[in-house]
């Protein structure tokens, strides 16, 4: 079986995250949700399945560096061969695309199967009321690979 080697790419996700800042929010952070769905081929389930439990212990060493607040892989319970993995960043608005990180897991996870790769923002109520109107990129980021 062929595990990808993701120390590259986890080692500049770390200093894009050190540096990482979006003027446009003024310093505020937002929690928003990078996800990323695989629909391995046929074949490829328990290596899509190996390759999200390494990917997901190495991406958590990023936890501790501060805006990559936590990851999380799943299985669709009805669907074995359907994954999903959350990153959860809490930082300005989103890139257009998603974050580095994202971008090249994605990317590397297209040799087993379909890619969906989707940034959600969570809903939250402003700090001393409720107030409906908030800012909300005129685009929201769905790309498929």
């Amino acid at each position: 079986m062929h595990l990808i080697d993701f120390t590259a790419f986890i080692y500049l996700a770390h200093c894009v995250l050190s540096k990482e800042v979006n003027p446009a929010t003024g310093g505020n952070t937002l929690r928003w949700i990078e996800t990323i769905r695989i629909q391995a081929a046929a074949g490829k389930e328990t290596a899509a399945r190996e390759q999200l439990t390494v990917l997901v212990h190495e991406i958590e060493e990023l936890v501790r560096t501060g805006e990559l607040e936590s990851i999380t892989a799943s299985q669709n319970a009805l669907v074995p061969e359907y994954f999903a993995l959350r990153l959860f960043w809490n930082t300005g608005e989103p890139h257009r695309w998603g974050s580095t990180l994202g971008v090249n897991v994605a990317h590397s996870m297209k040799e087993f199967g379909l890619i969906d790769h989707s940034l959600w923002i969570e809903e939250r109520e402003p700090e001393g009321g409720t107030d409906h109107e908030r800012d909300v990129p005129e685009e929201t980021a769905f790309c498929e690979y």
